[in-house]
């Protein structure tokens, strides 16, 4: 058991990851990506979905992509209201950065959606996400994967509004 603690203080200290596996903080010029964590997926047949706070001390820019080894598709998303219905939608144009500012990718809100996984996307480990930003071009951060406690969303469910026409109705 000792071993394995050593083992893991050994990794964090190579990856930057803390012992607990928690996603440390990634500077890319301007832009620090901060508290990566994504959903664990059911199997290889649900999906996930991945959270951050990207930071900015520069000029505005703009999250255009994501992707990751452990799935065949990637999309930025949103969720939208539409009369009693919330949907998630594919972000068009991609996420906004503010200049000087901050955007936080979250439940409920703008995250990035991992589909048609090739791996499952388990409890406690790492998923590892290539950002692609319109002016600051591409960085990879490492993500938790964990349940969030207070988390809402759908990771894992199999039609949970993604698709036009669906969508979840809210009382």
């Amino acid at each position: 058991m000792e071993f394995l603690k050593l083992v893991a203080v050994a990794i964090s200290l190579a990856t930057g990851f803390s012992a607990a596996g928690q996603a440390g903080e990634t500077k890319h010029g301007a832009l620090t990506i901060d508290s990566a964590w994504a959903r664990p997926s059911i199997g290889t047949r649900g999906n996930s979905a991945a959270y951050m706070v990207i930071k900015n001390k520069g000029p505005a820019d703009r999250l255009i992509a994501a992707s990751t080894p452990q799935a065949g598709k990637v999309e930025l998303h949103t969720h939208i209201r539409e009369g009693d219905i919330m949907r998630m939608r594919q972000v068009e144009g991609g996420v906004p950065v503010p200049a000087q500012g901050s955007v936080a990718l979250k439940p409920g809100g703008y995250h990035v959606m991992i589909m048609k996984l090739n791996a499952p996307i388990e409890k406690g480990g790492m998923l590892p996400l290539t950002l692609t930003f319109e002016k600051a071009g591409t960085v990879t951060v490492h993500a938790a994967v964990a349940m969030k406690a207070g988390a809402t969303g759908h990771s894992g469910m199999k039609g949970h509004g993604h698709d036009k026409g669906h969508g979840h109705k809210h009382k």
